[in-house]
């Protein structure tokens, strides 16, 4: 049973990843639009070969400088403790270092000396009388911006070396202007390092002021809190402080008695702690009553002899019982022996529960002696204690600003000797110089820039273009805008096969009657394939054989002429009568196409009446199956005709007399002639001609025939080139045919 209509699959894309289905409609994209990409590429290269022609030329002056960032470049008060008074971050000094060669101060102090304001060469604004060292605001912008603009420092990847470059168009001025910007540089850069060691020098000798007045207050109550607390201070070492009652500083410790008596409370404490809990451990140990644990605790008792004798009693009753029995005398002496030795048992395992608790009970009242003799001594301690932690306290204030002040001395003294080291932190490494070839225009960069902007700006407008066309293309097109099937594709390429090139150059538009010679001229060819594929499809496209087929359009110029006698000769190869109306009175072609067709009867005459069926009808002699009705005379009112009885008659009688009648209607948007006969057909085909019909001519002419009660059973899309998937469907058959040819021969 054939499937249904509405389960019919629809046309759907290969299964591709992403980026493949995006490459080749890229690809395509570009195959399309190649001329207009070409152009373009070309456009944006000729754009930039001018402006390569119309760039300054610029030569361009460089140096190198070197940094030195040791411990001598700020005056450091302590190398552990106080750390240096600049940051350390040599990445962040030398991109500030980079900043200073860019300021504007120092830019406008080498236009006033070079009194470049006056200098053509340096900017097109030049004028003679220009005072470059009283220059307006202005102006002052002006000539900065444009120094900035050509000056460039650039600091060299892990090294401590600064490249600073200047371009212009003259070599000489170049070097000159980049010379005197780093003489100025350096200069400045002394100056301030060493206006900024004068100042903290002065810094410094505030500091050691102050620090003697605060050591010397400080030593004078540390000899008053000694003598009024009977404290004696000891150097040693190292300091230390604990609960030994000691308290240190740094090389210093106090000593007490009350320390000393509290160390040794604490220890005789800690060892009674230890006695308590081993004998409340053994004591409970006891409670569990197993004879086995305490012979274990207590070795030395008589329980571990009773347990033997208990143990050998056991053995001897087991083997008596169970040689003469529970009666005999032996066994009964032997049991009330053992009952006598686990009376023992148990009376000694009781003895030893209460010698245990008492040696527990004593430990615990030793040890809360000694927790209330240790509460005593901590209180006498802390008394000296706290006296002796504020006397070690002051101690070490003292000492530490006695090295504090100590240290600022030296670098009081040291602070002009590096003031005059700090004088050599940058050094000219490469003196300025000037090459010899010119900066700008830069060849290669100007090449590079103009391929790649030619090529994203040509790619970028062939995918505009591409957006902004809004005609159908591909089978998936059609089918997602009106969810119909494409029953047949008609590929590009039959054009050329059809409609060769003259001599000249000019295209000829293919025909019908070309079309029809080429299916029975070659029964192989990619055209009669693509129609024979459409045959097929059309007949089991329903359940029900569709016997009269209408074929229309949305507009002229979309094949449907072409494509109605093409399907009429394809049906006629399967053995079957056809009947072909050309129902497109207003503009016919058949008699155009067949010089043999009469253009005085027809369609026209027919309906009209002036003419017989035969009279109006025309036999090709190549296919005696086909019989073709073409248009006739134009007549002046053709909507009326073709909606008229004789017309439904006629379709009628082609029911009758063929298995096959195929309509060749006027375009639904441009007439509605065609209108009447859909309801009339069992199968209406859409020619739908590739890069030409645009989706709202599809969908308005969609909607039409909806409102006319009649569904489109088929789309034939026409035209339809390689890169819209023409060579992937019919490609095949080339090969497959051309393989064929081989193997026969």
């Amino acid at each position: 049973m054939r499937a249904s209509e509405a389960d019919r699959p629809f046309y759907r894309r290969p299964v591709e990843t992403e980026s493949e289905i995006f490459l080749f409609s890229m690809w395509r994209t570009m195959m399309r639009r190649r001329l207009l990409l070409i152009l373009t590429f070309l456009g944006i290269v000729s754009l930039g070969v001018i402006g390569y022609f119309l760039w300054p030329t610029r030569y361009e002056s460089q140096a190198e400088l070197s940094y030195s960032f040791d411990s001598s470049d700020m005056v450091q008060l302590s190398d552990e403790s106080l750390g240096s008074l600049g940051s350390n971050d040599e990445e962040t000094k030398l991109a500030t270092q980079v900043q200073i060669l860019k300021n504007r101060d120092l830019v406008l102090a080498v236009v006033s000396k070079l009194n470049l304001a006056r200098n053509p060469d340096f900017y097109k604004g030049a004028n003679a009388s220009i005072d470059s060292s009283h220059l307006n605001p202005e102006q002052q912008e002006t000539v900065a911006k444009i120094f900035d603009h050509r000056l460039s420092v650039r600091i060299v990847p892990k090294t401590y070396l600064v490249t600073v470059a200047y371009r212009n168009r003259s070599p000489q001025l170049a070097q000159k202007i980049l010379s005197e910007l780093l003489s100025e540089y350096i200069q400045r850069s002394f100056e301030a390092r060493y206006l900024d060691t004068q100042q903290s020098a002065d810094w410094l000798q505030k500091q050691i002021d102050g620090l003697r007045t605060d050591v010397e207050d400080k030593e004078r109550r540390l000899v008053q809190l000694q003598q009024q607390n009977g404290l004696l201070l000891m150097s040693l070492g190292m300091g230390s402080s604990g609960n030994d009652g000691s308290g240190g500083g740094q090389g210093s410790t106090v000593q007490t008695t009350a320390s000393m008596q509290l160390g040794e409370v604490i220890r005789a404490y800690v060892a009674g702690e230890a006695d308590r809990i081993n004998k409340e451990a053994m004591y409970r140990a006891s409670l569990t009553g197993d004879p086995e644990m305490l012979a274990s605790i207590m070795p030395e008792s008589k329980i571990s002899a009773l347990r033997q004798q208990q143990a050998a009693l056991d053995g001897t009753l087991a083997s008596l019982t169970s040689q003469f029995g529970p009666q005999y005398p032996d066994v009964v002496a032997a049991k009330a022996q053992l009952t006598e030795v686990n009376r023992a048992i148990r009376k000694e395992v009781a003895n030893l529960q209460e010698q245990l608790r008492e040696q527990y009970l004593a430990a615990q009242r030793g040890e809360d002696l000694l927790k209330k003799t240790e509460t005593g001594a901590e209180a006498d301690a802390f008394k000296q204690l706290g006296a002796a932690a504020e006397l070690v306290a002051l101690q070490e204030e003292v000492e530490s600003g006695q090295r504090l002040y100590e240290d600022l001395e030296r670098k009081l003294k040291e602070s002009s000797v590096m003031a005059g080291l700090k004088s050599t932190q940058v050094d000219i490494v490469t003196k300025p110089y000037t090459a010899a070839r010119p900066a700008e225009p830069n060849t290669m960069i100007f090449a590079v820039v103009t391929f790649f902007f030619g090529s994203v700006g040509s790619i970028s407008a062939a995918m505009l273009r591409e957006r902004a066309d809004r005609t159908l293309k591909n089978a998936y097109e059609v089918e997602e805008a009106i969810r119909v099937p494409v029953l047949g594709q008609v590929p590009h390429q039959l054009m050329n096969q059809i409609a060769p090139s003259p001599a000249n150059g000019t295209r000829v538009p293919a025909t019908p009657v070309r079309v029809f010679s080429l299916l029975q001229n070659n029964p192989k060819s990619r055209l009669t394939e693509s129609f024979r594929s459409l045959g097929s499809s059309l007949m089991l496209s329903s359940t029900r054989r569709p016997k009269v087929i209408l074929v229309t359009s949305a507009l002229p110029g979309e094949g449907k002429s072409s494509i109605s006698l093409g399907l009429a000769t394809i049906l006629t190869q399967k053995k079957a009568r056809v009947l072909l109306i050309e129902a497109d009175m207003r503009r016919p072609v058949f008699q155009r196409s067949f010089d043999t067709i009469s253009r005085k009867t027809g369609l026209a005459t027919y309906l009209s009446g002036t003419s017989s069926f035969e009279e109006a009808a025309y036999h090709p002699a190549e296919v005696p199956s086909l019989t073709i009705l073409p248009a006739g005379p134009i007549p002046p009112y053709p909507a009326e005709l073709l909606d008229s009885r004789v017309m439904a008659d006629l379709l009628d009688r082609g029911r009758e007399e063929f298995d096959f009648v195929v309509i060749d209607t006027p375009p639904l948007l441009s007439v509605s002639d065609a209108l009447p006969l859909t309801v009339q057909a069992d199968a209406v085909l859409l020619a739908v001609r590739s890069r030409l019909t645009r989706l709202h001519a599809l969908l308005d002419t969609h909607h039409l025939l909806l409102r006319s009660g009649k569904s489109i059973s088929g789309v034939v899309l026409n035209d339809v080139s390689d890169l819209d998937g023409g060579q992937y469907y019919y490609g095949y058959y080339n090969s497959y045919y051309e393989d064929l040819a081989d193997s026969k021969a």
